[in-house]
């Protein structure tokens, strides 16, 4: 998928199941503000906890300029995205194995040498999106090489016209600003993703999300993931692409009817025709509702449940299942239920009732036995 401009503030939530999901890349929003000198030892600290170093998404917010000034300075991760200012100014040349999103009113200053990958077929790409620029400030010395292959420098002898080329490219006036892109092979003008925006909001005991793109090539679908404290993500449906190739506003919408209580993470995974994907987010938003619980399949089948809750069970929480008449069919810890069900004899046709009883609130959902 091709993108360009995201501005994400999103929520919905997560269903208890045995099973989990794809595990999220941690990502780091750079804390503090002004200008930060990267230290390989020591790296920057996260607004989420941690350093940088061990994130796989370094976000540099509004505000902020991220300064890589020493030759050794190097980083290795998915992506980093600029928002607010990413300096490369280390006498010599730096490395960073990543790709790099300059976004709306994000600026990439490079008044050095950087290196996105060093070897051929790295894969590693420059997206520059609407709003955003990328600027080579030194002349010839300053360069921006991808897996190896120069592709543009700040101006002298030896460069050429930008897009038209052939490589290096000379920096044009106001440097390479949005939307564009560039990989090892130089301008590529199908790079950028254009995302508008992807926004999340509570509506009663629902959270609905929406986004909107302006341009999509050879893309599918949009599958939306959530994840709770242990930010390992779970598929909670999909959203087909408006087509193949399309060069207009395109607005989607997707609602979570049953949203967890406090923080839920939440992202999109942008998936191409060819199978190849990116992830766009996470972000974090805290719920607050009521608790909630609720079984699926109904109609079951007799043979097992499924039990969701948007809340973690306490010590002491037991689950209760009745038949049509009111006999206690089975009785357990809350605490041990970890999704699915299981009955020892297949139940007959008919209603059932799971009650859920806490030190502070008893619920009764009802289920149905269809054969």
């Amino acid at each position: 998928m091709r993108l360009t401009d995201i501005r994400l503030i999103l929520a919905i939530p997560l269903l208890i199941t045995s099973a989990i999901g794809p595990v999220l890349s941690q990502t780091c929003t750079i804390s503090g503000s002004g200008t930060i000198n990267w230290v390989n030892a020591s790296p920057p600290t996260c607004i989420e906890g941690g350093t940088a170093g061990s994130a796989s998404i370094i976000v540099v917010p509004v505000g902020v300029t991220l300064n890589f000034d020493s030759n050794p300075d190097t980083w290795t991760g998915t992506r980093i995205e600029v928002l607010g200012t990413l300096r490369i100014s280390a006498p010599g040349q730096v490395t960073i194995n990543s790709n790099i999103v300059v976004k709306n009113g994000g600026l990439l200053s490079i008044d050095s040498k950087l290196n996105l990958g060093s070897t051929s077929g790295c894969g590693y790409t420059l997206i520059v999106e609407t709003g955003g620029t990328v600027d080579i400030t030194g002349g010839t010395p300053d360069r921006l090489n991808i897996c190896g292959v120069e592709i543009a420098r700040g101006g002298g002898a030896g460069c050429n016209p930008y897009p038209a080329g052939p490589l290096p490219y000379c920096e044009p006036g106001g440097g390479f600003t949005g939307p564009t892109g560039f990989d090892e092979n130089g301008y590529n003008p199908t790079l950028p993703v254009t995302l508008l925006y992807f926004i999340a909001e509570s509506s009663g005991n629902q959270i609905v999300l929406t986004w909107a793109t302006e341009k999509e090539e050879g893309f599918d679908k949009f599958v939306i993931q959530r994840a709770v404290g242990n930010l390992s993500f779970k598929d909670l449906g999909e959203i087909r692409g408006a087509g193949y190739d399309t060069h207009s506003l395109r607005e989607y919408e997707f609602t979570d009817d049953h949203p967890l209580l406090g923080t839920n993470y939440y992202r999109l995974k942008a998936v191409d025709l060819d199978g190849s994907f990116e992830y766009f987010g996470p972000v974090s938003v805290v719920y607050q509702g009521e608790r909630i619980l609720w079984v699926t399949p109904n109609p079951a089948s007799g043979e097992r449940v499924i039990l969701h809750m948007n809340f973690s069970p306490a010590d002491g929480d037991r689950i209760q299942f009745f038949n049509q008449v009111g006999a206690l069919l089975k009785d357990v810890s809350a605490s041990r239920v970890n999704g699915e069900i299981q009955f020892e004899q297949p139940l007959i046709p008919g209603v059932y009732l799971i009650r859920y009883n806490a030190a502070t609130f008893t619920q009764v959902v009802r289920f149905v036995v269809a054969r």
